[in-house]
């Protein structure tokens, strides 16, 4: 939040060219950022031996390693074949990058091995607040250049890392390396979790990649501005809308759980999330489609107003995600593993090849492209969901009656969002008139819908 909090500086100190470049960096770092430790990290919390825990740390950090050596020969490949991307020699900033978010995943997994849990949430704000702070500073004393964006993102990973290590001071993790530190025991450790690297890291590549492939594609064909605008869009839908994904998704996951074998319960519990989610997130789909190009030339400046025109494309897929990502701890309910990977691998696909086939067929203009690619994803996500509605015994039918009354609840936002485009309202006038209009549909939903309730969470 703090992150999202400072976007309407940044975007009004720095260029759209700017930002392109470093969404581009960015996405890159977040495909193989995930992967930078090869997983081992998530072996380390699962261990109960603290010298099995000490040397999967040591394999995490070396890991880290050998991914970030791997990122520098392959960056350093494309500058000499060409800069598709269009981003110049910023480019060598990705292996540090990914080298600074290995040794972060590394040292959070080990604080939260610890149970230090407000350690690892302070290390995240101290990284947003640096990250931020550099980016801002940059600007008003060196000048707005894209290395106050780039340098700003290492320095807050940085400043999370030194954090971590500064609370982990002490831990006897450490000691594993400087005292008992024998060879033979680190080649049998990595063979006994070797499914974290050979099989955990190709699922989490697949996803990141889902989710970052089209900016850089963006990049590559249309130029960095276009993907800058897609990635602003993109990040100002996903985190307020994220944090109430992910808020819903941890409840959800213990909840299911103690209900498993209570199908009618199950159900229930399934529907009504759903349908929390459509109420919270279906506002802002809807202003998003009428308004978005007015409330993003408001908040970021008018030079952003494009980024606007791509949110609200954007939009609906964004709350198929959320529906998607609440309910999908019923892959793990029922050890579907597989079919996740399945739904990960043609998200990626469709987002590839819309934009591929797309830029193609529509002779290059990104909108069409954009629009093509929303009806892709959207087709994936809406299978995912029938299929996981399907394993615990939700029909076409109940889920068609839900959607008619979530959509009945829905009608006074949408029906002043139509009568603000088409008064051509602007400005914080436009503002005012849609805040109320959200909350008289939230009072009318507290006060009409009594199917509607969240009691079973």
């Amino acid at each position: 939040m703090v992150s999202l909090a400072a976007m309407p500086l940044i975007t009004r100190l720095y260029s759209t060219h700017d930002y392109g470049v470093f969404a581009a960096v960015s996405s890159a770092v977040l495909i193989v950022g995930p992967i930078a430790t090869l997983r081992f990290n998530s072996a380390l919390l699962v261990v109960s031996s603290e010298t099995r825990a000490g040397y999967l740390f040591g394999l995490s950090l070396l890991a880290s390693v050998v991914v970030s050596i791997v990122a520098l020969l392959v960056v350093a490949l494309l500058t000499t074949v060409n800069d598709h991307l269009g981003i110049g020699g910023w480019i060598f900033v990705i292996p540090l990058a990914v080298l600074l978010v290995g040794l972060m995943q590394s040292l959070q997994s080990l604080t939260l091995r610890r149970k230090r849990f407000g350690a690892a949430a302070f290390g995240q704000i101290c990284e947003s607040l640096v990250d931020r702070g550099c980016a801002l500073t940059s600007a008003y004393v060196v000048g707005s250049t894209i290395g106050g964006l780039l340098f700003g993102r290492a320095l807050g990973l940085a400043g999370n890392c030194i954090w971590l290590l500064a609370s982990l001071k002490g831990t006897a993790v450490f000691n594993v390396w400087a005292r008992n530190f024998r060879i033979r025991l680190l080649q049998r450790i990595a063979v006994r979790y070797r499914r974290f690297p050979l099989v955990s890291s190709w699922a989490f590549i697949a996803n990141g990649a889902a989710r970052e492939s089209p900016t850089l594609l963006l990049a590559a064909v249309f130029g960095v501005v276009p993907a800058g605008f897609y990635a602003l869009g993109l990040r100002v839908l996903n985190v307020p809308l994220l944090a109430i994904g992910d808020s819903v998704a941890k409840v959800t996951l213990s909840r299911v759980r103690e209900i498993r074998a209570e199908s009618d319960r199950l159900q229930k519990l399934m529907l009504e999330l759903f349908g929390l989610v459509f109420y919270l997130v279906g506002p802002v789909v809807v202003i998003m489609l009428f308004h978005g190009e007015s409330l993003f030339a408001l908040v970021f400046g008018e030079t952003w107003r494009e980024a606007g025109m791509y949110a609200a494309v954007l939009a609906p897929s964004v709350l198929l995600m959320l529906a998607y990502r609440v309910v999908s701890s019923l892959f793990d309910l029922f050890e579907k593993q597989g079919a996740r990977c399945v739904t990960d691998l043609m998200l990626l696909a469709s987002r590839v090849l819309a934009i591929m086939v797309g830029g193609f067929w529509f002779g290059w203009e990104i909108i069409p492209v954009l629009v093509f690619m929303l009806i892709a994803v959207s087709v994936v996500y809406v299978r995912a969901l029938g299929y996981l509605f399907r394993l615990i015994g939700v029909s076409g039918l109940d889920i068609g009656k839900r959607l008619a009354r979530l959509v009945l609840f829905s009608l006074p936002v949408a029906i002043v969002s139509i009568l603000l485009h088409l008064l051509d309202f602007e400005g914080f006038l436009l503002l005012t008139w849609l805040v109320m209009a959200v909350l008289v549909q939230y009072l009318l939903i507290g006060l009409f819908d009594r199917e509607f309730k969240i009691s079973a969470i």
